[in-house]
C-alpha cells in the first residue's frame, strides 16, 4: 500500500501507520480507513492500486470489506 501510495504522489493526502492487534486475531492483518473506520481484510499486493483507487473515489473495495461503519 505505502508504495502505491507513494507512486501516486499521495504522502500528504493518504497517512499510513503500522499498529498492533485491533482485536480481530483471527483476520490476520486488516487496513483501516479512517475516519470512517471501515475494516478491510484478506488484501493482497495486487490489491494495492484499485484499494488506492477506490479509496480516492470514495468507494468500496466490497470483495474485501470486512466491516463498515
Amino acid at each position: 500500500m505505502r508504495r502505491e501510495i507513494k507512486k501516486r504522489g499521495l504522502e500528504d493526502v493518504i497517512h499510513t501507520a503500522r499498529t498492533r492487534c485491533n482485536g480481530c486475531r483471527q483476520d490476520n492483518c486488516v487496513l483501516i480507513v479512517y475516519p470512517k473506520g471501515d475494516w478491510y481484510k484478506d488484501l493482497k499486493l495486487e490489491n494495492a492500486p484499485k484499494f488506492i483507487e477506490f479509496l480516492c473515489e470514495n468507494k468500496y473495495l466490497t470483495n474485501s470489506t470486512y466491516f463498515l461503519w
